[in-house]
């Protein structure tokens, strides 16, 4: 069928929000040749906010896949150890090199940076910067089954095949989705859809510059009643992360925003504070650079599309940060999401048309059905961890001495290799991943080897349950395999 004049126009992608998965979908983009604008509403294209960023081996293989991996690797440190300590300042085990084993495994390491210089490396390799377009607020969203348009406060519109929602967990794109889709079939988003993010925990983040006592290239993890520090140790400056459990818990629509002395205040709280055996909390706060308190949004959504709009990131999935997997698991949302709109483009591209409505919708069930397992899985595991390191139940110290002592040596190394092997490339562009680790990815298993590592994790789940005392290893079992560890137990 020949294509009509409307058909004859590219297949055209506008990206809303230019963080970390904003950016990595524009870049997904670019490498499958479809075209696309970002809109940004801030002001320039990467702005002073945050602290600091950890990215996950999986998904460096695929920053190694859009060429991207020696630029961005020398930006951030490495990490190699972790100690783990009491409130009073001694540990809680031997100090472990599970980041190196890591390395070794995957071929790529656990790396932190400073957020703002992450940002800034990915953006500078996008090939087409014109591309990224800064100052542009939403005004509406409309669409129909020729496509969508993106009507902008400056009063200039943007025309397009779909609207991908990258704009964080306070997602215009997601209401503006909301609204059409109860206007087009009442009641398609349920009140409690929108009441799925919510806040036990606050944050205050920031870094510093390095203190003496402190091992660099560490993950420092302390521990107290409903609180936790979280520090990563550089060569020059420490990233932290000092969580705090609220009173109650809030829905995130009336989540409260925090000034700079609610910031200064929680900061002096506990000052006295021992870190570890030598360093104080006073020590990495009087020598802070950049600081900032806000909540810490919980949360997946169930409707991640409808229609041409379509939500990737915090947008769909929120998690707490203490494992430093909420832009990892955006990226992999994105990632996934290219995928499936790379092979319906370029199938239609064959017989000289654009995708149809229900077309992209089968794409956007696809995506939503692959990732929403690996994000509820990964929600709940950070929750749990969050509350599991500021004893957030009566059992928890206990668990925290136990868990090191019985678990092995090889646990937790076990645990991360299970956590990144399922991570997902850009399948359009398999001849460019370089670089190789001992371990095999998921996707090349065969499936003899699929089925002899189910045996062996479920395995290890028998052992633990009959080795458990009290239900210890049991709890660590459910934790390998991101299973709720206490009877309705949710976050």
């Amino acid at each position: 069928m020949a294509a009509s004049e409307k058909d004859s126009r590219p297949f055209r992608a506008i990206i809303v929000g230019g963080g970390i998965a904003g950016l990595f979908m524009a870049h997904a983009l670019e490498a499958a040749g479809i075209d696309y604008v970002l809109l940004e509403r801030a002001l320039e294209p990467v702005e002073e906010r945050g602290a600091g960023f950890g990215l996950w081996p999986q998904n460096f293989r695929v920053v190694d896949q859009l060429g991207m991996l020696e630029d961005i690797e020398k930006l951030g440190s490495e990490f190699k150890w972790t100690y783990n300590f009491n409130p009073d300042g001694s540990p809680v085990a031997n100090a472990s090199n599970n980041f190196e084993k890591l390395t070794q495994r995957a071929g790529y390491g656990f790396t932190i940076f400073r957020r703002s210089e992450f940002l800034r490396g990915v953006y500078d390799k996008l090939p087409n910067k014109s591309k990224f377009v800064t100052g542009m607020a939403l005004e509406r969203i409309e669409q129909d089954d020729k496509g969508v348009k993106v009507f902008l406060k400056d009063g200039s519109m943007e025309a397009g095949d779909i609207v991908i929602g990258t704009d964080g967990v306070h997602s215009q794109v997601r209401e503006f989705m909301w609204k059409h889709a109860n206007g087009v079939r009442p009641g398609a988003i349920p009140a409690q859809e929108k009441m799925s993010f919510t806040s036990e925990y606050r944050c205050l983040y920031g870094v510093s510059k390095m203190v003496p006592g402190l091992q660099k290239s560490s993950l420092i993890d302390c521990n107290d009643k409903h609180c936790n520090w979280l520090l990563f140790s550089c060569e020059d400056r420490i990233f932290w992360l000092f969580f705090e459990k609220l009173g109650k818990s809030f829905n995130c629509q009336n989540c409260h925003r925090y000034s700079e002395s609610d910031a200064v205040a929680v900061g002096e709280k506990y000052l006295s504070h021992p870190i570890n055996g030598t360093v104080m909390w006073r020590d990495i706060w009087e020598n802070r650079i950049q600081y900032h308190l806000g909540p810490i949004e919980e949360g997946v959504l169930n409707q991640w599309h409808f229609g041409r709009i379509v939500l990737a990131g915090d947008s769909a999935h929120k998690m707490t940060p203490n494992l430093g997997y909420g832009g990892n698991q955006g990226i992999e949302s994105v990632v996934v999401l290219a995928n499936g709109l790379n092979r319906l483009i370029k199938r239609c591209e064959t017989v000289g048309r654009r995708p149809s409505t229900e077309e992209l919708s089968a794409v956007f069930d696809e995506y939503k059905e692959i990732r929403y397992p690996r994000a509820k899985k990964h929600h709940d595991l950070t929750g749990y961890i969050t509350r599991f390191d500021a004893y957030d139940g009566f059992m928890y110290p206990t668990l925290q001495w136990l868990m090191p002592r019985i678990t092995g040596k090889e646990y937790m190394i076990n645990l991360f290799v299970e956590l990144v092997r399922p991570g997902r490339k850009l399948d359009f562009l398999d001849e460019r991943v370089r670089r190789r680790g001992t371990m095999k990815w998921e996707d090349e298993l065969t499936m003899d080897e699929k089925k002899q590592l189910q045996g062996r994790t479920m395995s290890k789940s028998v052992l633990f349950g009959i080795a458990g005392a009290a239900g210890t290893v049991v709890m660590a079992s459910c934790l390998y395999h991101g299973i709720s560890p206490l009877p309705g137990f949710h976050v």
